[in-house]
């Protein structure tokens, strides 16, 4: 039993995967929109008064009226929805099929004409001659190195000449938080991860080599799941060098869109652009 304990909470190589998602199991995805949806908290979605600043920052190049956006990693259309009344013309794609019935259910009854498609934007082929492609949430960072490139060379060809990609990512401020490592347990007659009683073991590794950390959640009932959470903190030089590698001009970045220190906005341009 300590042998397993120890197997089980051993700092895995980087990327390795768990042996479950969270975004796609049908009992944790209600806690997941009800964060999503509560203004208070900025877990799942952020507060609206940072949504609604990421917004004003994200436009804040054009005065177009009707822009042609590409909404990646929508959830259940938060920031889809503000644009659209706005009059602008939103893709959202997002892989949790529930997040996708919500915000396509959100959008019928708010009369909003948002096309939301489910699944993962890193397979799904894009449309292209967009005006701006967002990424938000530091979900970029969720991505290995590997892929990062892959998604900026992606959206790179979805922007039209004048098309802006804006994303945003932890930056180094991060580390105060994660470069303690930890664990904790947990046991629950019923909680967030299972409607029965469990006990879920939570560890916190960082790789310090990579820039990258990862949130491992380790639950126990009559079988073992386990969940991994990666994400990356960069430099904000080296973004905007990867950025420009990928074909980007003017590559700006930002670090008071919203009340995070640990968060760097940042808003490129496709080569050629005006």
């Amino acid at each position: 039993m300590i042998n397993q304990f120890e197997e089980l909470t051993k700092k895995p190589k980087i990327y390795e995967p768990g042996t479950h998602q969270m975004w796609t199991d049908p009992y944790i995805h209600q806690f997941l929109l009800a964060a999503h949806l509560d203004p208070s908290i900025d877990v799942a979605s952020r507060k609206p008064s940072n949504i609604d600043n990421t917004i004003q920052w994200m436009l804040s190049h054009t005065v177009k009226k009707e822009l042609r956006i590409l909404d990646l990693g929508c959830g259940p259309g938060l920031y889809a929805e503000r644009l659209a009344k706005m009059g602008h013309h939103v893709t959202g794609i997002d892989f949790s099929e529930k997040s996708i019935e919500y915000a396509t259910n959100s959008a019928k009854r708010n009369h909003l004409d948002i096309s939301y498609v489910q699944g993962d934007y890193c397979k799904i082929e894009f449309e292209s001659n967009y005006d701006i492609i967002d990424l938000i949430f530091c979900d970029f960072g969720v991505l290995s190195s590997d892929n990062q490139k892959f998604l900026l060379k992606k959206c790179f060809n979805a922007l039209n000449q004048n098309g802006v990609l804006v994303i945003d990512a932890y930056n180094f401020n991060i580390i105060k938080e994660i470069q303690n490592e930890g664990q904790t347990i947990e046991t629950e007659l019923s909680g967030f991860w299972r409607n029965h009683p469990y006990t879920c073991i939570n560890n916190s590794f960082h790789y310090p080599e990579a820039n990258a950390f990862l949130d491992q959640h380790v639950v126990i009932d009559s079988e073992i799941l386990i969940y991994r959470f990666y994400n990356h903190y960069f430099a904000i030089e080296a973004m905007i060098a990867m950025m420009k590698n990928e074909g980007y001009q003017e590559v700006k970045a930002a670090s008071t869109v919203i009340d995070d220190q640990k968060v760097t906005f940042y808003k490129a341009k496709k080569k050629g652009s005006n």
